[in-house]
């Protein structure tokens, strides 16, 4: 009998493709742009987790320790030591692999509830909704910058930021809506939703803040680091923000609510 955790042909083929696509990708890796990085956050993970999916945290660690250590030699100064070198590389790690945490944990969970099962559409759906929730969170995470962002307000086209802001927030959270419908039709919403939490706790704390400084303190304009409209673009995005973790919070008690009275047979 074959051990659950033993590698198949796919798997090992797997190991191959990550190694090689992380050799790739680390071609991008310079020292003057982060497009390397972010090209490993978004492709590096998902085409060694479509390849051998029975092994989910080593198809997401692959590409990533390869390209990280191969793009940190490659762009290596020549006054630097080795272990500059191996520092760097740890930390283009460790921020490769908390930007691509996403893959991960929805590849984990299908993983656990896959039961052999390699359907090639499934697996394809599953990174759909990986794709879905980096886009999500790309999208708060631009439109609160955007909220904030501090510039020459005088210029008209200046003071339409925070509105473009405030825009791609509401689009973010109306996304997020549909990738949890999306979701809980394969059984992966939960640590789909852990993962809009962050961004969200975020969002609603500067969101208020910004409401508290801006309406209660009564700061002078020479200290305000954003426009007015800013701040209150700011504002109501975070009561967006805020009003998206309260949602999150009801969805999991209702679901916990009908599991408990759910008869047992």
């Amino acid at each position: 009998m074959v051990s659950a955790n033993s590698f198949s042909l796919r798997d090992w083929f797997g190991l191959i493709v990550g190694v090689s696509w992380g050799l790739v990708l680390s071609r991008f890796f310079g020292s003057d742009t982060m497009t390397g990085p972010w090209l490993l956050v978004l492709l590096g993970p998902p085409l060694v987790l479509l390849i051998a999916p029975s092994h989910p945290i080593l198809g997401w660690q692959l590409p990533i320790v390869t390209a990280s250590l191969s793009g940190a030699f490659q762009a290596r100064n020549p006054g630097e030591t080795s272990g500059m070198v191996f520092v760097e590389s740890a930390m283009l790690w460790a921020a490769c692999s908390f930007f691509s945490s996403p893959w991960a944990l929805i590849f984990h969970h299908r993983a656990k509830r896959a039961s052999g099962q390699t359907n090639t559409g499934t697996l394809a759906a599953y990174a759909g909704v990986a794709l879905l929730t980096f886009l999500v969170c790309a999208l708060l995470v631009v439109g609160f910058a955007l909220t904030l962002y501090p510039g020459d307000f005088a210029d008209p086209r200046d003071r339409a930021i925070p509105f473009y802001g405030l825009f791609v927030v509401t689009a973010g959270m109306a996304l997020s809506v549909v990738t949890d419908l999306v979701a809980r039709g394969l059984k992966i919403h939960r640590p789909v939703r852990a993962i809009f939490e962050l961004p969200m706790v975020v969002g609603a704390i500067l969101g208020i803040t910004e409401l508290v400084v801006d309406y209660f303190e009564r700061k002078p304009d020479s200290y305000n680091a954003t426009s007015p409209d800013g701040g209150l673009c700011c504002a109501i995005a975070g009561l967006e923000a805020l009003a998206g973790l309260i949602w999150l919070i009801r969805l999991e008690r209702r679901e916990r609510r009908a599991i408990a009275e759910t008869p047992q047979t």
